[in-house]
């Protein structure tokens, strides 16, 4: 072919194997990067406690939370524009959040199952060049090799390889191993990042570019081959590879591939694509978990109250908050049973967070305020004029020890001053607050 076209061919693998390489590098730093974590979930809660639930984002034209609004796609929400976003993205890949049910699998979005077929075409995709890459070696292997490569031309045309020099043979071995290893860093990597892409349309997209990337060599060689390189190939006679043992028609080689396949398929499901779905999850239960219809405001004191909107209804959402636990698990809690605030895993500082995860968590539902025993709730050690809440109240006691009549007396404890607080809510001076709020409010006396 001549000395100058074999010097350019060399150039073009190596600007080949440089640019997979270079798109390898990329997708394996992409393909690293979660779309979600477990930190982002927790600064998910903290906007739905915060934001989400508070007096200061309350619509009262609509009658509804911030979270409401987000969690059924108000397109008009004035604030709060990537939680909205995020939930529409969720509920496109794992199934509209307001519809779901626990127990049918059938109000699932097609997410995972688009993102399963997507990694599972793709790793046959580079199967089929590394296959191609380990028929090259074999055919090598078994080709005869000596100082100077040799070739045949036959009656009908073809160039048969006789010989092939110790040089080519390293230089082609070579060549078929980084295919191998830059196959191997993308088959991971590639599957990574489609596991890691959330957004519906984006995944189809994304697997169509990654099938780009193994064909850069086929679009350099169409166009830059030397067109002498081109015929050589065109009439090069196929180097034939040794033979597999076979059962009933099918070859070892075809079984280990399918093996092979499966397994990795089944590996990236079991690990990358459930470990992300939980993820997930945990931040659609987040955003719009447990009770939605019910606004908050903290005093001047420190203490939170709150009362449901007036869209509220009698029934307990399907999923609750932080974890989305389901309606059915929660009727089957003990209504009565001693809440203590701690840090139970839910997220949040303060004593004023640990009690808005309370009525997240649907304590103050009709359904928990009708079944509780509030004979269980004051500790009248100082006797029945001055009540305090037991340490061993109930979630319900708790929830009903703020709660007001309506969003618009929420609205007014926001705005009233300090002085206004202490009048309305210790008009005799002594300092009762709830346990809960004693480290959180103001040392105050009055008389």
């Amino acid at each position: 072919a001549g000395r100058g076209a074999s010097v350019f061919m060399v150039i073009l693998v190596l600007f080949n194997i440089c640019l997979q390489g270079f798109f390898a590098f990329i997708i394996s730093s992409l393909g690293d990067d979660s779309p979600i974590t477990d930190g982002d979930v927790d600064q998910l809660r903290w906007w739905r406690r915060n934001v989400g639930q508070s007096a200061k984002y309350y619509n009262a034209a609509k009658g509804e939370t911030m979270a409401r609004r987000v969690c059924d796609g108000d397109f008009g929400v004035e604030a709060s524009g990537v939680q909205a976003e995020l939930h529409q993205t969720l509920n496109d890949y794992l199934g509209d959040y307001g519809h779901k049910n626990a127990h049918d699998n059938s109000s699932k979005g097609p997410g995972i199952s688009l993102c399963m077929l997507a990694v599972s075409l793709w790793i046959m995709t580079v199967f089929v060049d590394a296959r191609g890459a380990l028929d090259t070696l074999t055919a090598l292997w078994v080709l005869p090799r000596g100082r100077r490569s040799e070739v045949r031309l036959t009656h009908d045309g073809q160039i048969v390889i006789e010989k092939l020099s110790r040089k080519r043979f390293v230089f082609v071995a070579f060549i078929q191993l980084i295919r191998l290893v830059i196959g191997a860093i993308l088959i991971w990597n590639g599957s990574l990042y489609l596991a890691h892409t959330i957004d519906v349309g984006e995944l189809i997209l994304n697997a169509i570019a990654l099938e780009f990337v193994l064909r850069v060599d086929e679009l350099i060689y169409a166009c830059f081959a030397p067109m002498r390189i081109r015929m050589l190939v065109k009439h090069c006679k196929a180097m034939s590879a040794p033979r597999f043992r076979a059962c009933s028609g099918v070859d070892v080689r075809s079984i280990l591939a399918f093996i092979a396949c499966f397994g990795l398929a089944l590996g990236i499901y079991l690990g990358p694509v459930l470990e992300q779905e939980k993820i997930l999850e945990k931040a659609q239960h987040a955003m719009c978990g447990g009770d939605l219809d019910f606004v908050f405001a903290v005093d001047a004191v420190g203490v939170p109250w709150w009362s449901p909107t007036p869209k509220a209804d009698e029934s307990l959402e399907e999923f609750n908050f932080p974890n989305g636990e389901t309606r059915r698990t929660l009727k089957r809690e003990d209504v009565n049973r001693p809440y203590i605030f701690d840090d139970k895993g839910d997220g949040g500082e303060t004593n004023v967070d640990r009690y808005v995860n309370v009525l997240l968590k649907q304590y103050g539902r009709p359904y928990f305020l009708r079944n509780c025993d509030y004979s269980l709730c004051d500790n009248t050690t100082l006797g029945k004029q001055y009540p305090q809440q037991s340490d061993k109240a109930a979630a319900c006691c708790h929830a009903r020890a703020t709660k007001l009549t309506d969003a618009s007396a929420v609205l007014n404890v926001q705005q009233a001053t300090f002085q206004e607080v202490i009048e309305a809510e210790n008009p005799t001076g002594l300092d009762i607050l709830n346990s809960p709020f004693a480290g959180l409010t103001k040392n105050w006396r009055l008389g």
